[in-house]
């Protein structure tokens, strides 16, 4: 591997690091609370966004009636529509950030409310059956009264609405009491957030970290707005508030509602949508009833006249309509997947994600090989003997006898050299002794060899017989050699 791609390995080895880092730094659960929205009921496990403290007001807001937890069985099975005669109206109150009714949770929730009980629901989305009910109904069924006093009004856009008619409804707000919140330092279990967009219908929205809410009617308007903040890990940051269209735009769309609170002088974000002979509340910022903004007194203020709105009387608080799962065995069995469930979980599906990453940068990095294929090649044959006979051959044809001898003598000394480590010059006696010692040939063929060659290098022409002679005496020695 040249170093070029080394360092172009490095460097992004050190990108990687450095993204991871900061991946985990943004977005670790925090070590305290889960900041994510959950809006979920639980009383051991208190995160910033979720609406314990939102029951517990609820609890003792009409002392003399129950607030009852729907959370085991959907709103079909739970919700009493058969309210009638003297009793009491019942309210049904939501808060979560969408909601998930089937057609039997609607066609109850619809009777519930047309019998004369009260709806409240704080979501960004609304189900799309349950709006496509509410939305077609004429504006003219909002009617208009000239002679009753101020207090039976609220105004919007100089037109007089008829509101309520009891004119003590409102000047006998109930107020809420400031309720404790204790943060459960033991990381809660992150809800999974699944998204619905078919059946869901989601209001407008207006990005923005700060808000200012207010009522429309006169004895909740206030001249200081109640000023909220959107915070996460206790940072300001930016946030998407929901709203309601404009009334006019609705109500050519031959949709008509009261409203009730706005935020920002400009956005509905609280409004009354009369049916039968009761009423549906609906508020798009669900955020504002959560725990972190409960903990304001002026948050307090505001929800207890939200909450002003609803008649004396029961309230059933549904928790199981928050979650998706629940609506059919089908969507429970998918939601209940291994995957799902890692992915709901933050730690988890962080996890997953940096092992889909390594096993990418694994195969981008891994899928050319480290070196060039090597070439197939034929095993190397030993062709010494064939060399041997060519240069023989080549020697005897042009009959020099002499030249070959000195040739098969160089051979010797150059095995002996490679062999027994000696270095023959002379062929004296000592080199005889030596070669005799380490090969254990007899010194008599030993000698013989140097004899037969010194002769021949005496003559100038030497014949076959000698030089066949002096071959025979070298092979001797080969082959008894040690």
């Amino acid at each position: 591997m040249d170093s070029g791609r080394r360092n172009i390995i490095i460097l992004l080895g050190v990108i990687a690091v450095v993204l991871l880092g900061y991946f985990l730094w943004v977005f670790m659960p925090d070590g305290r609370h889960n900041w994510d929205e959950l809006y979920h009921h639980d009383d051991e496990k208190r995160p910033p966004y979720s609406t314990e403290v939102m029951v517990d007001l609820l609890e003792g807001y009409f002392p003399e009636n129950d607030l009852t937890i729907m959370d085991k069985k959907k709103l079909a099975e739970t919700l009493p529509v058969d309210t009638t005669g003297d009793a009491a109206p019942v309210n049904y109150v939501f808060v979560g950030e969408r909601m998930y009714l089937d057609s039997a949770d609607r066609n109850t929730l619809l009777r519930f409310a047309e019998r004369g009980n009260h709806v409240f629901i704080a979501s960004k989305a609304i189900p799309y059956l349950l709006r496509q009910e509410l939305y077609k109904r004429d504006c003219d069924t909002l009617l208009v009264e000239e002679d009753t006093s101020e207090s039976e009004y609220y105004y919007y856009e100089d037109e007089e609405i008829e509101y309520v008619e009891d004119e003590e409804y409102y000047d006998d707000i109930t107020s809420m009491e400031e309720d404790s919140v204790s943060f459960d330092l033991e990381e809660i279990k992150e809800i999974a957030r699944r998204s619905a967009n078919a059946s869901m219908s989601y209001n407008e929205s207006y990005a923005d970290t700060i808000v200012a809410m207010n009522f429309t009617h006169p004895k909740l308007r206030r001249d200081s707005a109640y000023i909220y903040q959107y915070v996460y890990r206790n940072k300001p940051g930016s946030y998407t508030w929901y709203y309601y269209e404009n009334n006019k735009r609705l109500c050519d769309s031959l949709f008509g509602y009261v409203q009730l609170g706005y935020f920002d002088d400009t956005y509905p974000n609280f409004i009354k949508v009369p049916y039968g002979e009761g009423s549906f509340y609906l508020h798009s910022n669900p955020l504002v009833f959560t725990n972190y903004h409960l903990l304001d007194e002026d948050a307090l203020t505001y929800a207890g006249n939200v909450f002003s709105h609803l008649h004396e009387g029961d309230i059933y608080w549904d928790e199981k309509s928050k979650d998706y799962y629940a609506q059919s065995p089908r969507n429970q069995d998918f939601s209940q997947s291994p995957l799902t469930y890692i992915l709901s979980q933050q730690s988890l599906r962080w996890a997953w994600y940096l092992m889909l990453s390594l096993v990418l940068l694994f195969a981008l990095f891994r899928a050319k090989r480290k070196q060039r294929i090597i070439p197939i090649r034929a095993a190397n044959t030993n062709t010494s003997l064939e060399f041997i006979q060519t240069i023989g051959r080549l020697y005897h044809l042009q009959q020099d006898h002499k030249g070959l001898s000195e040739k098969m003598m160089s051979l010797f000394k150059d095995f002996v050299r490679r062999r027994y480590g000696i270095r023959i010059k002379q062929a004296n006696d000592k080199d005889i002794r030596l070669i005799n010692i380490k090969s254990e040939v007899a010194t008599v063929h030993i000698e013989e060899i140097f004899t037969r060659y010194r002769r021949m290098n005496r003559e100038d022409e030497i014949s076959e017989s000698h030089l066949t002679n002096f071959y025979n005496a070298l092979e001797r020695f080969y082959q008894t050699c040690k």
